[in-house]
């Protein structure tokens, strides 16, 4: 099998579990384009958004409920340690791929639903980045995942200039344009002015990554007035002095739980990409359901 193969395979597996681990999971991640340090602050399944693309299976009971601090460094320690060491690159799901293309990129706080909801969040930040500065990794980035819900959360705030001042970054999850199929996507009770809102006065203080999935409901793909309305909501974020570092546009790579949903062709995402690159001054990025 080649290198190609291997990390299009890798890609592709973003199971949560890592040897004995209850919460930390390494991942092959192609928007982070390397090795992303997955927190899972959600094993028990519990998240506000019940998106259609996504690929945690909510019907099964998940064996791990509360996160436990205590566990989650002591895992991540291990981990970070292993790479330190170099045997991270020998065993393991990734030691057939070639440690120059494993890069170690970020520690994701992330997992099988929304980490804001998490109410330890705060003191779980100030734990990671103590760690990554002993450990001798105080430029790995951080990273927020998140749809955005529970950004206006106080503790959240807080996190967040720590964030600010450890190489860390918000990646908000903006999957539509209208009020209509944020409701068809996501199905949650959020509304989504309240998600607009949340991701604003972050970026007004910070610059943001913008995660966009669109993909093919029933077969059919989005309707140019939903992309237009979509980058009409970006816009508006800029237009009220908000920042966006990237926007990255994809599709979906691994088999969602709902049936009725498919990845887009490449023209197609790459029409999307198009669009938004053409109509407001942001770096955009496409990522293709079997691309790395």
């Amino acid at each position: 099998m080649t290198d190609h193969s291997l990390v299009t395979r890798a890609i592709s597996d973003h199971r949560r579990n890592y040897l004995e681990n209850r919460f930390v999971y390494p991942v092959f991640s192609r928007r982070s384009k390397g090795i992303s340090i997955g927190i899972n602050l959600n094993p028990d399944k519990v998240c506000n958004f019940n998106c259609i693309y996504c690929q945690v299976d909510r019907h099964q009971p998940s064996a791990t409920h509360e996160p436990d601090i205590a566990t989650i460094v002591l895992e991540l320690r291990n981990i970070l340690e292993s790479v330190k060491r170099g045997d991270f690159f020998s065993t393991g799901p990734f030691k057939k791929i070639p440690k120059e293309r494993l890069p170690l990129r970020d520690i994701a706080f992330s997992g099988d639903g929304e980490p804001s909801l998490f109410s330890g969040f705060l003191p779980l930040t100030e734990e990671v980045i103590s760690l990554k500065k002993e450990l001798g990794f105080p430029e790995i980035k951080l990273v927020m995942i998140t749809n955005g819900s529970g950004l206006s959360r106080p503790e959240i705030q807080k996190a967040l200039e720590l964030f600010d001042k450890n190489h860390g970054e918000v990646w908000a999850k903006l999957d539509a344009g209208t009020e209509a199929y944020f409701r068809q996507v996501c199905r949650t009770q959020t509304g989504f002015h309240k998600i607009l809102e949340n991701i604003l006065q972050v970026s007004q203080k910070r610059p943001v990554v913008i995660q966009s999935c669109f993909m093919k409901v029933h077969d059919k793909k989005p309707e140019k007035s939903e992309i237009e309305a979509y980058i009409g909501r970006l816009a508006d974020i800029l237009a009220l002095n908000g920042t966006i570092k990237l926007v990255q546009i994809y599709t979906v790579a691994r088999k969602p739980t709902e049936e009725f949903v498919s990845p887009l062709e490449d023209p197609e995402l790459d029409q999307i990409a198009e669009a938004v690159r053409t109509k407001i001054k942001v770096p955009v990025k496409a990522y293709y359901h079997a691309s790395l």
